[in-house]
């Protein structure tokens, strides 16, 4: 099958979740989403020739947000954020090129800083 030129949205469902991404010239390329089992939001985010770019977000199965960051070209890049099963910031730190950078601050589950994880 050749897709050249074309884009295409592909349904996929396997171990319970399901997604749909879309396709150009056979490979991954706009926007994606996919669910879990229970129909919440498990991801949203973008492709850019098989790679991802741009905001992803990644979510619990109660609908709460679990990662949220930006992509480029494939890696992660810029502030990360990512949170405890309740919701609350378990730490938020920057990438570059894929590779944790800076500063990285920990929290525990009440909210206060995790002197012990955290680098400054």
């Amino acid at each position: 099958m050749t897709w050249e030129g074309e884009t295409r949205t592909i349904r996929y469902a396997g171990a319970g979740r399901c997604s749909v991404t879309q396709f150009r010239d056979g490979k991954k390329h706009g926007d994606s989403q996919g669910w879990h089992p229970n129909g919440q939001l498990w991801y949203r985010g973008g492709w850019r020739a098989d790679r991802r770019e741009g905001p992803w977000e990644y979510f619990g199965e109660q609908g709460q947000t679990l990662q949220e960051g930006r992509y480029a070209d494939g890696y992660r890049t810029g502030l990360w954020r990512e949170h405890y099963l309740s919701g609350a910031l378990l730490s938020r730190g920057t990438y570059a090129a894929g590779k944790p950078t800076g500063e990285w601050i920990f929290y525990d589950p009440s909210g206060a800083i995790d002197e012990g994880l955290s680098t400054r």
